[in-house]
């Protein structure tokens, strides 16, 4: 009986032992498990830092996206990114967020008021002023097709992206169509002097037409007249600026120094603007000929995302035919109304040139 007592006490305590072992084990499974999670939300956490969302993170990976795009962003600000900005990143360049490029559109309206070159420009700011939709908030469908740049010249560079902006304005427009608003490169919003209200284009359209067409969203802005007639935008003071000037001047001096006068407009532009516009007024007209040019300076750059400056390349033609019956004082009468409409104030350039005696219109 005893030695039975004995061998039950020796089989608890080896079921003791072994329950404890079993305990021992599920701890050690516990505490792995758990260093593993947190070994994984630690990696989620960092990824989440540097990308505001890590869904954003998986989607930047498999779009090639590259570290410039994702960082910076809050949490917060990753939770309401929208993601076409990383599915097009494959292009060369990244499109701002919608709420981002809302703030853009309203400066590149009241930028379209304060660099008018002529007193009664086709802008948007003017379409808006002429539909009555200053000083409320106004409703804004975007969209956007990716298009291509071609090649032009030698000093140009082929097949560099960007892409074509639509806007529709549901307040203003009995059915839903869109209005090309401008173009958008590696540099930044372009061509806006190509606005034309009075070309539309259906939602169905854009979508059958060539490109990839994305629905960019719905936006509000708005745009006040006190500020557009006050409040100028800030003028572009880089380095780039100050050098396509030079080279433009170095132009005119070149091309401009016989002994005839004339006015010399170029139309202020955007950082990302590839062509400057502009016109030239032969104001000494000896007859036969419209004594009208239109400029257009192409500015040149290298590399897809436009890296590199490389020079202008100018080019002028005639607004119209010349003929022996136009005498110099038609000529006179015909420079006249473009003379007249003329802002020199709102021009990135403008000069009166008599032979090799240069002067500033803004001054005069």
């Amino acid at each position: 009986m005893s030695g039975d007592m004995e061998w039950l006490e020796s089989l608890n305590n080896a079921i003791e032992f072994g329950r404890g072992v079993i305990l021992m084990k599920q701890k050690i499974i516990i505490i792995l498990a758990v260093s593993l999670f947190c070994v994984s939300c630690g990696a989620e956490n960092t990824a989440g830092l540097q990308s505001g969302d890590v869904r954003g993170t998986n989607r930047a990976i498999e779009t090639d996206v590259s570290d410039a795009a994702v960082r910076g962003l809050t949490e917060e600000q990753g939770k309401k990114e929208h993601g076409y900005e990383v599915e097009i990143k494959k292009y060369g360049f990244t499109l701002p967020r919608l709420e981002t490029f809302q703030e853009e559109l309203e400066n590149l309206i009241y930028w379209t008021s304060a660099a008018a070159p002529t007193k009664e420009e086709n802008n948007i700011y003017n379409y808006l002023k002429g539909k009555k939709a200053l000083g409320k908030d106004l409703k804004v469908k975007l969209s956007y097709v990716r298009s291509e740049t071609g090649y032009f010249d030698e000093l140009d560079e082929e097949g560099r992206p960007s892409y074509l902006i639509y806007v529709c304005f549901p307040e203003l427009q009995e059915k839903e169509q869109y209005l090309w608003l401008c173009s958008y490169n590696a540099r930044g919003i372009c061509d806006a002097y190509e606005f034309d209200a009075g070309e539309t284009i259906s939602k169905k359209e854009l979508q059958e037409g060539e490109g990839e067409y994305k629905d960019w969203g719905e936006t509000t802005i708005y745009i006040g007249e006190e500020r557009a007639e006050n409040d100028k935008p800030d003028k572009d003071a880089s380095e780039l600026r100050n050098q396509i000037g030079r080279d433009c001047l170095r132009e005119i001096k070149e091309l401009y120094n016989d002994n005839g006068e004339y006015e010399i407009y170029l139309y202020d532009f955007l950082p990302g603007d590839e062509w400057i516009k502009g016109r030239i007024l032969n104001c000494d007209p000896k007859g036969g000929f419209i004594p009208v040019n239109w400029i257009s300076v192409h500015v040149c750059y290298k590399g897809k995302k436009m890296e590199k400056y490389n020079g202008i390349s100018w080019h002028s033609k005639p607004s119209g035919v010349g003929s022996d019956t136009i005498t110099s004082k038609d000529a006179h009468d015909i420079i006249k109304p473009y003379r007249e409409e003329m802002l020199p104030e709102h021009c990135f350039m403008a000069y009166r040139v008599r032979g090799k005696q240069i002067t500033s219109l803004k001054q005069e």
